[in-house]
């Protein structure tokens, strides 16, 4: 009445795994930016003064440098983001830039500590140039090389979590496939107990064979897939008894096939909640990137607002027309606003201009300042005021106009998560554009992994990841413009 059967070894990203390297990679930077200092320090010495130089005792430069290595070997695992970065997926310039963005304020910090304590004074440049290209080799092959070093040398007792998935057949089918579609890193499912004729039961039933068979083999973890059909007091009695084993019981509702859950605790007035979607800033962070928007939007016109005029004045001896454009387009909660945007086109052409006609490859409907505008992004620069208004953010995803359609489908035809975009501020910028999918979306698929890096940057947003993003932008105008025309 009841089975089980082995389950085929199962493959995807692994926490347990992730942690281990975050780890092995945070004292890799420990070391390596100390002992790069003192390296580049001894260095320096014998070349300036002599390898005798190093041990004279009225060497005042090398104890200095050697408090200055362990300030910053203390520091690096805190700014340097540990983490494996040259993955299958990897976009190597953005990487380079987040390390290089690392290592900047690393060196800032160290800056800043030797000027309040005067240490700087017995600082070189000669010094601290080299070592901080030190730090970023050191940086950049620690991460391009020991997780690889790892999952070789590790046992792989610690590289593969042991899996036993228990309930109602179609559920534990369910979640199975889900894992087969999931790819990475190391989860093995060891066993599958169910029931072999759906509405059979007896007392106990294959719970308690998959308590005796966890007495005999190592179990790191149970899933209970629970279909919508199962008593709900059948979970509690199913986890009292797992709690005889030395492993983690966690329930798997039978939701994954229609949407990727990202179940939360959570508790209202008492009452515990599972919380099955949240909004993805909460009020501290509403509050926190509002002020971030004003405060750098209003900063940003004061700086750049003579460019702007010259910007205006080119446009309208270039050809007849405004110079700004205004256009519909899709913000927060899929509200309408009319974005402003300086203008790049001619404004003889018949085209409506509400997006429904893409710009194309030498776009005939473009003029020649408006060619350089787009490229080098400054046509968005009026955009800043939308970010005064409220209507928009610094960072977050590209507003898309009201009619703009790819493959003559709108976004929400081509992607179901589409909507999602619109649960926070459209950007200036965003963690898409950074990644390459600037400009126009002549395809599907362009559409998809757009819509899935806006996803990625609302789910994981960060007051940090914002600076990130805006300090990356100008680094990926210059290497990923081959779509912006």
């Amino acid at each position: 009445m009841f089975g089980v059967y082995a389950g085929p070894r199962l493959i995807r990203n692994n926490d347990d795994i992730l942690s281990i390297e975050r780890h092995f990679l945070q004292i890799w930077d420990g070391f390596t930016v100390f002992a790069t200092g003192i390296l580049c320090a001894l260095a320096y010495t014998a070349i300036k003064f002599g390898t005798v130089a190093v041990f004279a005792s009225d060497n005042t430069f090398f104890p200095i440098a050697m408090r200055i290595s362990v300030v910053a070997g203390l520091l690096a695992p805190l700014v340097l983001q540990a983490r494996s970065i040259f993955g299958r997926n990897a976009n190597w310039p953005v990487a380079l830039g987040e390390i290089a963005l690392q290592v900047g304020i690393l060196v800032s910090a160290l800056l800043a500590i030797g000027f309040l304590t005067r240490a700087m004074i017995y600082v070189p440049r000669e010094w601290g140039v080299p070592w901080s290209v030190a730090i970023f080799i050191s940086a950049v092959g620690g991460r391009a090389i020991l997780p690889h070093i790892l999952h070789r040398a590790l046992p792989q007792s610690l590289m593969r979590e042991r899996v036993v998935i228990a309930g109602e057949r179609a559920a534990a089918d369910e979640l199975i496939s889900h894992f087969q579609n999931a790819g990475n890193s190391s989860v093995e499912v060891i066993g599958v107990f169910c029931d072999k004729n759906e509405g059979e039961t007896r007392r106990g039933g294959f719970i308690d064979d998959l308590v005796e068979y966890g007495k005999r083999h190592p179990v790191d973890r149970v899933l209970l897939a629970m279909g919508q059909s199962r008593d709900p007091h059948w979970l509690v009695e199913a986890v009292n008894r797992l709690k005889a084993l030395n492993t983690d019981v966690a329930l798997c509702p039978c939701l994954i096939g229609s949407s990727d859950f990202q179940l939360r605790l959570g508790q209202l007035g008492g009452v515990p909640l599972v919380i099955l979607a949240s909004r993805p800033l909460d009020r501290a962070g509403v509050l926190l990137k509002s002020m971030e928007d004003k405060i750098l939007a209003g900063l940003l016109l004061l700086l750049i607002s003579p460019l702007m005029v010259l910007i205006a004045t080119t446009i309208r001896l270039d050809s007849p027309g405004p110079a700004l454009f205004r256009q519909r387009r899709h913000g927060l909660n899929n509200a309408e606003f009319e974005i402003l945007k300086f203008r790049t086109m001619a404004s003889t052409t018949n085209d409506p201009g509400d997006g429904r006609r893409q710009t194309q490859r030498n776009d005939t409907r473009v003029t020649r300042v408006g060619n350089f505008l787009r490229r080098s992004s400054l046509d968005e620069l009026p955009q800043l005021f939308n970010v005064l208004r409220g209507e928009m953010s610094l960072v977050g995803p590209r507003p898309h106009p009201t009619a703009m359609r790819t493959e003559d489908r709108l976004g929400a035809e081509i992607v179901a998560d589409y909507p999602h975009r619109h649960r926070v501020k459209p950007g200036m910028t965003g963690w898409a554009q950074i990644n390459g999918y600037r400009g126009a979306t002549q395809t599907a698929d362009q559409v998809e992994r757009r819509v899935a890096h806006d996803i990625f940057y609302i789910e994981n947003w960060s007051l940090i990841f914002d600076l990130k993003i805006l300090a990356l932008t100008p680094v990926s105008m210059i290497l990923n413009n081959d779509n912006t025309f």
